[in-house]
């Protein structure tokens, strides 16, 4: 297990996962960044927070191979909830001016991308977005909400098959389960 509070990580005990022992927890830079979310993706801990992305790659803290990576500098996730999984697409999220994918083989280099995917929808996206979106990948589409825009379009969907968004009035949700 892992979880984050303030600009810290703490990894549990590999064998009693309520434990989490003192030399298991790693820090991020303290420059003004928060952490927001943590996400599996090929094998590491990704940590998101509101200004970039690092990644933690091993088992343990003591491990000597461990690595603690920057990932992305210059994006963050400012919508937690909104950090989905879409197959073939990578970690789909909202961040501050545009809807990101973090795509890449983490294996290979150690490095994934924040590649921006919403520039067809950007002057609707930057109207409505806020830090209470969220989102789900249902029926072979990206689905993110923002319930406290204040323009009519306030639900983007993202047709993963064809690259392809659009723009919708839909419900607004605070959150989704499928």
């Amino acid at each position: 297990l892992a979880l984050a509070y303030g600009n810290s990580v703490m990894l549990s005990d590999s064998v009693e996962h309520s434990y989490f022992p003192s030399d298991q927890t790693f820090q991020l830079p303290d420059d003004g960044g928060e952490i927001v979310a943590l996400r599996l993706f090929y094998g590491a801990l990704i940590i998101f927070r509101d200004k970039d992305i690092w990644a933690f790659f091993g088992d343990s803290v003591t491990d000597e191979s461990a690595r603690l990576v920057l990932q992305e500098s210059s994006v963050g996730c400012i919508a937690p909830k909104s950090i989905v999984d879409v197959p073939g697409g990578g970690l789909v999220f909202a961040g501050a001016d545009n809807i990101y994918a973090l795509q890449g083989v983490a294996a290979i280099e150690d490095q994934v991308e924040a590649n921006p995917i919403g520039d067809d929808i950007n002057p609707y996206y930057i109207k409505a977005v806020s830090e209470n979106g969220s989102a789900i990948y249902h029926n072979r589409e990206y689905i993110l909400s923002f319930p406290d825009a204040i323009e009519p379009e306030r639900v983007f969907r993202y047709k993963a098959t064809k690259q392809a968004w659009y723009v919708d009035t839909g419900p607004k949700a605070v959150d989704y389960i499928s």
